[in-house]
């Protein structure tokens, strides 16, 4: 769900910057996803510490700052990677 909102914020500013469908705007194709999953599954972290189902924020603990650039380097190179097998360019 976190995705689709990445996805859907993306896409309300790449129409604004006069991107057309379907038309790369680079690096941001390739993060948006990232950053709506990764914020959603912050807050949820937050609110389950905060409703005292976890003691411990999920999130914090378990994604540290080299798993963050871990994940914002290879899934974007990935995903232009994959993209061009795709369209044969």
């Amino acid at each position: 769900f976190g995705a689709l909102l990445g996805d859907i914020v993306e896409s309300f500013f790449k129409r604004r910057v006069g991107k057309e469908r379907g038309e790369d705007w680079i690096p941001f194709d390739q993060v948006d996803f990232l950053i709506g999953a990764l914020i959603l599954c912050y807050i949820v972290s937050a609110i389950f510490q905060f409703a005292g189902i976890l003691d411990y924020n999920w999130f914090l603990k378990n994604f540290s700052p080299l798993h963050l650039l871990v994940i914002f380097v290879i899934t974007p190179l990935l995903h232009i990677i994959s993209n061009k097998l795709y369209r044969g360019r």
